[in-house]
């Protein structure tokens, strides 16, 4: 009797087992293509965190924005806001004697405000794009919009000894780093839109490099359908009633009628839409949209692990009520910049483009580059300092009739094509487009 019970016990067990198996396998992950945003926000990253020596003749390193330092800093910005501060009366912008502080810079793409750096609700209304933490023992917080002209102090109640500590640990090694010029403390600063840290590279203090190129290895493995398959299931709530169609030039196409559409090219990009968007027009501050995109990002195979780890904010834009996060990657603290002829090769503006609406992913298009260091015998480096591809650029435009203002100065790895050796060089932005004026490549 008590055998037979045993028996009808496991066969009901392996019944409800294979129920939840063939309940999976047609249902997959319901809430694959969904990424709700966590009740915990993350603060919006800053593109770039920098130590400031102060003094008359400042001097900055910036801090690697793949180690452990970085996060702790921006957690320690986050902790500091957190703990209560007074906000005094708007200043007008003098970034010379800000920038005789010693402190931590963190620099932003976009205007940004206060309760995205908190990553909590706060009545302030202004916005800034950068911020100077003081290590100076007065416990201020600086809040300046370069772009509008005017700066807060935050006094708060802690000392900031964890960045101090921090600071004090990179700069031990600061014989070994590359060392930058405040533009705005510069004889370059009227070339200049905004303050630049320009990289002070000379024939005795070179910029080492590694040269790379851009591949799409999807494309050298044998089992790419199999990959793939793997990669969108989790975009669909019934993966295996979706439809694949191969086109001629093998762009390949995963469709779950009326659910969402994935398409993969060759070429080396996907782009993702979801059909199915269940929207409440529910009020999203551009916060939540940031970590829905950020959510979507992490918790996806399918981004490359050399776009995730090394991704900055470029932009964002609102269409009614959606928002789009635009993200560019950095290879070794450089910026990667995308040629125009191969935005249009890969049909993309950005490495990574993710739209938002209601906390739900409604499309999204992002490179499937790997980034291959290239090993060689000897070393490369840049040993050209900055005021040449500056002066260069300046005169090339003023033959041409005019007065330029520079968007950006500083040494970059420009994609041009699929396969190549591509080496790091200064580059300028001026309107939207990169020059490059030493190579005179126009």
């Amino acid at each position: 009797m008590k055998r037979d019970t045993y028996k009808v016990i496991l066969l009901s067990s392996l019944i409800i087992i294979s129920i939840i198996q063939t309940y999976s396998l047609w249902l997959g992950n319901v809430l694959g293509h969904k990424f709700f945003i966590e009740k915990t926000l993350m603060p919006i990253k800053p593109e770039s965190i920098w130590l400031n020596t102060g003094g008359e003749y400042t001097k900055a390193y910036k801090v690697a924005n793949y180690k452990s330092e970085y996060e702790n800093i921006i957690l320690e910005l986050k902790t500091n806001l957190s703990q209560g501060i007074e906000i005094n009366e708007e200043k007008k912008y003098d970034w010379k004697e800000l920038f005789n502080i010693k402190g931590i810079i963190y620099e932003y793409k976009i205007e940004v405000t206060l309760d995205e750096i908190m990553a909590e609700p706060i009545e302030f209304p202004y916005t800034f794009d950068t911020i100077l933490l003081s290590l100076n023992g007065d416990k201020c917080i600086y809040l300046i919009s370069q772009a509008k002209g005017y700066y807060f102090v935050l006094r708060t109640t802690n000392a900031f000894t964890a960045s101090k500590k921090i600071y004090d640990v990179i700069l031990e090694n600061e014989d070994n780093m590359i060392k930058y010029q405040p533009s705005i403390k510069d004889l370059k600063a009227p070339y200049l839109e905004r303050n630049v840290f320009l990289a002070n590279i000379s024939a005795a203090s070179p910029l080492v490099y590694t040269p790379i190129k851009f591949q799409n290895n999807l494309e050298l493995e044998e089992d790419k359908m199999l990959i793939l398959d793997r990669y969108v299931d989790d975009f669909f709530d019934k993966p295996i009633m979706k439809e694949i169609e191969i086109n001629e030039e093998g762009m390949i196409t995963f469709t779950e009628p009326m659910k969402a559409i994935i398409k993969y090219f060759p070429k080396g990009s996907m782009e993702y839409v979801n059909l199915n968007g269940k929207f409440t027009n529910t009020d999203m501050t551009r916060l939540e949209a940031y970590n829905a995109a950020m959510l979507f990002i992490q918790n996806s195979a399918i981004f490359l692990d050399n776009l995730k780890e090394n991704l900055y904010l470029e932009n964002i834009t609102k269409n009614n009520d959606s928002y789009t996060f635009n993200f560019n990657i950095m290879y070794e603290n450089h910026k990667v910049v995308i040629s125009n002829s191969m935005k249009e090769f890969l049909n993309l503006d950005y490495m990574i483009s993710i739209q938002v609406r209601d906390n739900e992913i409604i499309s999204g298009k992002w490179a499937m580059l790997d980034i291959t260091p290239i090993i060689l015998e000897y070393s490369k480096a840049i040993k050209e300092g900055y005021a040449s591809p500056i002066d260069t650029m300046y005169s090339l435009l003023k033959q041409e009739g005019y007065e330029p203002i520079f968007k950006n100065v500083e040494c970059v790895y420009t994609i041009e094509g699929i396969n190549m050796v591509t080496d790091l060089r200064w580059g300028i932005k001026y309107g939207d487009k990169w020059y490059y004026p030493i190579l005179l490549n126009f």
